[in-house]
């Protein structure tokens, strides 16, 4: 009994381990061309904002945090209802990590400021892949 709880923990605590790294990769691969920049311009989204808001040291977390929330609901709505909208496995990873990293954000944001900080960064990365992949979906030319 206490061999199978030590595998199923050890097996969880990998599996996590290569989701995380997973996310990390998706957010550091760039397109040839940056789409986020003028998504973020045409549908009025802060996330640009929010990431030069972090390189001051007093900025107001949760006030940036929130301006997360609305930039995700909105590309998360545009994703969804684009052209050629399909959800690809980055996309699911990335919304599943962006849920956990929001959670994350929410447990460290008074005990631990450098950690909630990382998280603003880091969901600002997702918004703006979100954005970016959308961007250049629909720059693509249809195909017949």
């Amino acid at each position: 009994m206490i061999t199978s709880i030590g595998i199923i923990a050890v097996s969880l605590a990998l599996f996590i381990y290569w989701f995380r790294y997973s996310c990390v990769l998706i957010l550091s691969a760039k397109s040839t061309q940056d789409f986020a920049a003028s998504v973020a311009h045409a549908n009025h989204l802060s996330f640009l904002d929010v990431r030069s808001a972090l390189a001051s040291p007093d900025a107001d977390l949760d006030r940036l945090h929130q301006m997360l929330q609305r930039d995700y609901r909105v590309v998360s709505y545009l994703a969804k209802n684009s052209a050629g909208a399909g959800a690809s496995i980055e996309s699911i990873m990335l919304a599943v990590d962006y849920q956990a990293v929001r959670i994350w954000f929410s447990i460290t944001r008074s005990l631990f400021p450098a950690q909630a900080r990382a998280a603003v960064a880091e969901m600002a990365e997702v918004v703006g892949f979100i954005a970016d992949s959308m961007g250049e979906r629909n720059a693509l030319p249809a195909e017949f």
